[in-house]
């Protein structure tokens, strides 16, 4: 099977650059789970505001094609 399409999502991450959560805002849901698989690989650095951390998302959009 050959799916093809575009993936977004909200990636939730804690104060250590740490994810929290994965949201899938838009796409095929096949797709949708390779996106997600690949996020959770991610090591992400501490978001900041001022120096001090925060908590943050972060907006992906992933594009599956041939």
């Amino acid at each position: 099977m050959r799916v093809t399409g575009e993936v977004r999502l909200d990636v939730y991450l804690n104060e250590d650059g740490s994810l929290d959560k994965v949201h899938v805002v838009s796409g095929n849901a096949l797709l949708a789970g390779a996106a997600q698989n690949a996020v959770k690989n991610w090591k992400f650095g501490p978001p900041t505001v001022d120096d001090k951390a925060v908590k943050a998302v972060a907006s992906y959009s992933f594009s599956f094609g041939m």
